[in-house]
């Protein structure tokens, strides 16, 4: 006989794990949380951000103003000015919330900046890039986003201007319009904060950096003016050569100011012709001879006698290896050697000539403003050595000239050992002169 039985009834502890079963089935099938893709000018977007002197900084009514009137306009209770860094976003105006920055990992404006149009999102729940977000499953939630991006001239985008809900909801082309045209007038407010600080820094170097090299033209040259024949010979001396290297700073200071100015106003020109790239080091090598004297006993310069040619401005380039030689000879240590090398890169078509120096090197959390405008690093005293001079401006303007000519300048440096700088300049083509 035939004996069937009923099944019996799941117990609430099977019924559990059976369901924890198919949540961690489906949980693996379903894609996880996308990250956005790296811009591709993203060495430049993050030179560029710091350059801007923004992060970091305390809240400003003028951006507040800006982020208020987005909630209003969106009918949302979140808006920020958001930056993106290396490895954060961080927020120049929060209002609607108390933190200043998240995880760039997190964040929606780095799907936003690679958009050229406000990037909207209705239901971040529904959407494989955010559905598991830490921020879409935070109480509250983040569950509408609209991000403008914040592009700057040339097309460098730096963060956004975003809403955020804890609901679903649309906006209206028109609040699309409005959104966007904030983020335009936040660009507009940066470029002005900017301009504003440019101008602090320069009556800065007015006041201080030229002022120094002035005071002690006039200081000696009045000593040398009330002698009457006491002053020994040796002191008259070091009287003159304490003006000649006053003045040296002087007109050196007047230079980078010069270039500075045509730089920003897009009046810097350069004449490329076919150049000896031997004959140049040589003349660099010789005008610095004194200086690794100075700074560094015993420096010696090496180069190699081969001849290779390139494509640039004779004069340009040569102020560039002048300014990078002159650095690794000040950053030495004594009794070390300062190496000038070049070769040829076939794939990428470049003349590549490398400056090398010993010496305490670049720290990595350095690097990202070794090239900024008025930025120095901080270097190690050295026995025997004079506060080195300058007002932080031989970097960018070093790199500004090279990639003025078609040119690349990258570094690579190994704390407490070496630091190389690299320029890379266009193969001179046979027909060229």
């Amino acid at each position: 006989m035939l004996i069937k039985t009923r099944p019996q009834k799941m117990t609430d502890f099977e019924q559990n794990r059976n369901l924890l079963k198919s949540i961690v089935k489906i949980r693996y099938i379903l894609p996880r949380m996308i990250p956005a893709e790296t811009p591709k000018n993203e060495n430049e977007r993050l030179s560029v951000l710091k350059e801007l002197n923004l992060l970091d900084t305390a809240e400003e009514q003028i951006f507040d103003d800006v982020t208020k009137l987005a909630t209003k306009i969106c009918g949302t209770p979140i808006s920020l000015i958001s930056l993106i860094d290396e490895k954060r976003q961080w927020f120049k105006s929060p209002y609607g919330i108390e933190v200043r920055e998240t995880p760039r990992e997190l964040s929606f404006c780095t799907h936003a900046i690679l958009h050229d149009a406000p990037f909207v999102v209705e239901d971040t729940r529904l959407d494989r890039r955010f559905f598991d977000n830490p921020l879409v499953v935070a109480k509250p939630p983040a569950i509408f986003y609209a991000g403008a991006p914040l592009t700057l001239p040339g097309g460098v985008k730096i963060g956004t201007l975003c809403v955020i809900d804890h609901i679903p909801r649309k906006l209206t082309p028109l609040e699309i319009d409005l959104l966007k045209a904030l983020a335009n007038h936040v660009v507009e407010l940066i470029l002005l904060r900017s301009r504003v600080e440019a101008k602090d820094i320069w009556m800065a170097i007015l006041s201080h950096e030229l002022r120094s090299p002035v005071n002690s033209i006039l200081g000696f040259s009045s000593i040398l003016q009330e002698d009457e024949g006491d002053l020994p010979n040796k002191d008259r001396t070091e009287c003159l050569q304490a003006i000649t290297r006053s003045s040296n700073l002087l007109l050196g200071l007047a230079d980078d100011l010069v270039d500075l100015y045509r730089i920003q106003a897009d009046f810097l020109e350069v004449d490329c012709h076919r150049v000896e790239v031997l004959s140049i080091v040589k003349e660099v090598c010789a005008d610095l001879q004194p200086l690794a004297s100075k700074y560094a006993k015993n420096t010696v310069i090496l180069y190699p006698k081969t001849e290779l040619t390139c494509k640039a401005d004779r004069r340009r380039l040569k102020q560039a290896l002048l300014n990078l030689t002159s650095n690794a000879i000040k950053y030495s240590q004594q009794d070390s050697q300062v190496e000038i090398r070049f070769e040829t890169d076939i794939t990428k078509n470049l003349v590549k000539v490398h400056v090398i120096n010993q010496g305490e090197g670049i720290q990595p959390e350095e690097m990202p403003r070794l090239f900024q405008q008025f930025s120095r690093l901080k270097h190690k005293s050295k026995i025997g050595a004079e506060k080195i001079d300058g007002i932080g401006l031989g970097l960018f303007l070093t790199k500004k000239i090279v990639e003025k000519m078609n040119g690349t300048l990258t570094v690579s440096s190994v704390p407490d050992h070496e630091t190389i700088f690299t320029v890379g300049m266009p193969m001179a083509s046979p027909n060229l002169h």
